[in-house]
């Protein structure tokens, strides 16, 4: 056991160090974006515990300031690294854009999806206007079942165009984006429908979070947009970078009223907390409910926990159990934030996570390597990977369900559709 003085700290050191390594080495990228998000988090982290409000915001079982063990944050940092490390082959420059084929049918395609995007932005701004007349922080106390109730009881037509407009965000949208985007570069569009369709995908990628008051849903649109400027960053010239930079400023100001607004209605009455306080928990509690709450504390589930989808195809007598269900079982809250080690951690012990994230870190890493490696239609597949890896902050995301499964194994097949109609020809790995 260690103090908490030292763990904190030193588990920040860890990834703000690579942080500054990776920087400097390549400048902003996708690779080194991340690290920064894991590093912010991990400061916030030494905050609630240095200054004791974890003890005072948190239902934790530990008392004031004490001795943890340093090895969950060694581990959780190790598959971390492996999870990211593919990220660090994602560079611009071999994304191959001169084999974009442009021609009229390939426009008729794009103005098609364009078109499910606008169909997808209306269905969310109507309701949005509903989560505002409710309140964003009300209507996230409803829940995902009333939330879904409200929104599409008696209208399937609007469920469906919803379903057709959240898989294509997730499996085509980005390659349009860079479509369009090469498409003005190149003079084979108008920068008015580059900004008509920079428009519609900004809001769409925050509308979910919009519309069910989620924060942690919010932050993921604003860190899943990041994902594009970022990769962009390097080529851009002075003058654009200061314009996408007041336009983030403008977004992140906006969002700003919305996450207060969502805060003081989920907590502004809460004699434990305060609002304020609540926004550290947020951002701070990932690292020390690790080793906290979790490290040899807990009884494992097998995997019971979050695959009990797969567990039902097998066993039609399986339930699956809620929140509550899952801390008689296991002996801890679930529903904190705990890193992607961590959420593993609770199902298979502390080994098998990290031979899981090494499989698929090591599977990207091969994808990426074979055929056309890091090319433009894969954008994608790389998108995805990104959103997975961002999301490791908080847990074992997006890879759990059958549903989850269903969008991975169609993100998958997406390129090959799109090289064979959008591609001139075979490109070439550039990656060796």
């Amino acid at each position: 056991m260690m103090s908490v003085f030292v763990v904190m700290p030193l588990n920040f050191l860890l990834y703000f160090g690579t942080f500054i390594f990776s920087y400097r080495k390549s400048g902003l990228t996708i690779y080194s974006f991340v690290w920064l998000m894991y590093s912010i988090f991990a400061a916030f982290s030494v905050y609630l515990c240095l200054s004791g409000l974890y003890w005072s915001v948190m239902y934790t079982s530990s008392y004031e300031y004490e001795p943890l063990s340093p090895i969950p944050f060694f581990i959780n940092y190790f598959c971390v690294y492996l999870i990211l490390m593919p990220l660090n082959k994602i560079k611009v420059e071999k994304m191959n854009f001169s084999t974009l084929l442009y021609s009229r049918r390939n426009w008729n395609i794009v103005y098609v999806l364009f078109a499910i995007d606008i169909i997808y932005a209306l269905i969310k701004l109507t309701q949005l206007k509903t989560a505002i007349s409710f309140g964003f922080g009300n209507i996230h106390s409803m829940g995902g079942d009333n939330i879904s109730d409200l929104y599409y009881s008696g209208n399937p037509l609007a469920k469906l165009f919803n379903s057709i407009g959240r898989f294509s965000h997730v499996m085509i949208v980005p390659f349009v984006l860079l479509y369009i985007f090469r498409g003005y570069k190149c003079a084979e569009c108008s920068k008015k429908f580059l900004v008509s369709y920079l428009i519609v995908f900004l809001f769409n990628a925050l509308s979910i979070g919009l519309t069910t008051g989620s924060r942690a849903n919010l932050f993921f649109g604003i860190l899943n947009l990041s994902f594009f400027f970022i990769l962009f960053w390097n080529t851009m010239s002075y003058r654009f970078r200061r314009k996408v930079l007041w336009v983030a400023v403008a977004v992140v100001a906006i969002l700003f009223v919305v996450v207060a607004q969502i805060t003081e209605e989920r907590f502004g009455e809460n004699v434990k907390r305060t609002a304020v306080d609540s926004i550290y928990e947020y951002l701070g509690e990932t690292f020390p409910v690790l080793g906290y709450e979790y490290w040899d504390k807990v009884n494992f589930t097998g995997g019971k926990r979050l695959f009990s989808e797969f567990f039902s195809l097998f066993d039609s007598s399986f339930k699956a159990g809620d929140k509550s269900d899952w801390y008689h079982y296991t002996g801890v809250r679930v529903d904190w934030f705990k890193t992607v080690y961590g959420d593993l951690y609770i199902e298979f012990g502390p080994v098998l996570p990290v031979i899981i994230l090494f499989i698929i870190a090591f599977s990207f890493t091969i994808y990426l390597r074979k055929g056309s490696g890091v090319s433009c239609y894969r954008i994608s597949v790389i998108y995805k990977y990104y959103s997975f890896s961002v999301g490791g902050i908080f847990g074992f995301l997006n890879m759990c369900s059958i549903f989850d499964i269903v969008v991975i194994f169609l993100t998958f097949l997406m390129p090959y559709f799109l090289q064979k109609q959008f591609c001139s020809k075979s490109i070439v790995n550039t990656l060796d």
